[in-house]
């Protein structure tokens, strides 16, 4: 590998677009990624069901401001929230319309009544201590809006840092899956796959990375790697992190989603129909 202007570590999607920005910056750039595809926690099998099925990210949320949406105009992406049914059961039944309409009510309300909180909050607040209880449908929101959505119970969740990152509609789904879109976005980039960075030297002028692919030296480098794995050690920085760095990446680990996916047709649909939840 020739060395390059600036190094990326990891070809997951924020990789991906940090070697996108810097080829276009007309600067030398070498992506260097552990796993034999890129993507990241984006990844579709397109095999297993007979369609692409996304392991992983599922959706460019709040397509308006996405940076991502306009690179997807040619995938034939479409508003998943026109389409999205609902259908909730209880003891086995179907919601009457009213009971629905209370639940509907009772999500409406769930944001606002936070915001209206927030003025009297103490710092460090989580989004539980101001969450609605008591009402029939006030648990089942917060689990949707916490383990749900956010992988994480709500009150694991600052109130503030919970209200300032909701997202807004549209919500695309890509026919394609959205790991097959990374890896289109892939083509044609240096990207040398199979190339765990084990260690990243970095006192000096410069950058050198190194691993059982050897060594490849830059100017620069943009790590991209998940928190977690920040945490955990798997890249050592040579010297450390400041310790805030360190403390920071401990601070903000993955959330947990596990998927499931099983292909269904005639009786085995249960009469539901096309994205139904």
């Amino acid at each position: 590998m020739v060395d390059p202007d600036i190094l990326v570590v990891g070809a997951g999607a924020a990789g991906l677009a940090a070697a996108r920005a810097i080829r276009a910056a007309g600067r030398g750039v070498r992506v260097l990624e552990a796993r034999h595809r890129p993507g990241g926690r984006a990844w579709t099998d397109s095999t297993t069901l007979a369609a692409p099925f996304d392991l992983g990210a599922t959706w460019l949320h709040q397509a308006l401001d996405n940076p991502l949406a306009p690179l997807a105009a040619g995938a034939a992406p479409f508003d998943h929230d026109a389409v999205r049914r609902h259908l909730c059961l209880i003891d086995g039944r179907p919601a009457a319309e009213a009971e629905m309409a209370d639940y509907d009510a009772t999500y409406a309300a769930f944001h606002a009544r936070l915001r209206a909180a927030l003025p009297e909050a103490p710092p460090g607040a989580s989004a539980a201590d101001f969450a609605p209880r008591g009402g029939p449908w006030d648990a089942m929101v917060a689990h949707w809006e916490g383990p749900v959505i956010c992988a994480a119970p709500l009150a694991e969740m600052d109130l503030r840092d919970f209200l300032d990152t909701q997202l807004d509609a549209p919500n695309w789904l890509l026919p394609q899956g959205i790991g097959n879109f990374l890896s289109g976005l892939a083509a044609g980039l240096p990207v040398t796959y199979g190339a765990a960075v084990e260690r990243l030297r970095w006192g000096g002028a410069g950058v050198v990375a190194e691993g059982a692919f050897g060594q490849v030296a830059a100017r620069a480098a943009i790590v991209t790697l998940p928190t977690a794995l920040l945490a955990a050690g798997a890249l050592r920085f040579d010297p450390p992190l400041p310790a805030e760095t360190e403390q920071a990446a401990h601070d903000l680990p993955l959330g947990l989603l596990n998927k499931i996916g099983l292909r269904a047709a005639g009786e085995d649909r249960l009469g539901l129909a096309p994205f139904t939840g």
